[in-house]
């Protein structure tokens, strides 16, 4: 597993990417109960939350990770049943930002 590797991923994006509105952009801008260390996880930071839903409740739909399919494409994570995918990155889904664990 890749834990830990988001905020990598995340600000690699965010460096080649300035639209605002990504969601690399989206997590790494926020600031939250004052902290501003937030980021999009990776795929396996994704599947870790997704198999303990006890640290996030009521979270359900597909959200985007920071881990790259390729140029044109990034991977999701569907929370329910926990299934990976990968689509066109100008697909919309979710967007949860997450801290270092």
């Amino acid at each position: 597993m890749n834990i830990g590797t988001g905020a990598a991923n995340t600000l690699a994006i965010v460096t080649a990417c300035t639209d605002p509105l990504t969601p690399a952009n989206i997590c790494y801008s926020l600031v939250y109960g004052g902290y501003d260390d937030w980021y999009l996880p990776s795929l396996d930071e994704f599947s870790y939350l997704c198999s303990n839903k006890a640290f996030v409740p009521n979270i359900s739909g597909n959200y985007w990770t920071s881990t790259q399919f390729s140029t044109s494409k990034a991977w999701g994570r569907a929370m329910s049943g926990c299934g990976a995918f990968y689509q066109s990155k100008n697909n919309q889904y979710k967007v949860r930002a997450i801290r270092a664990f």
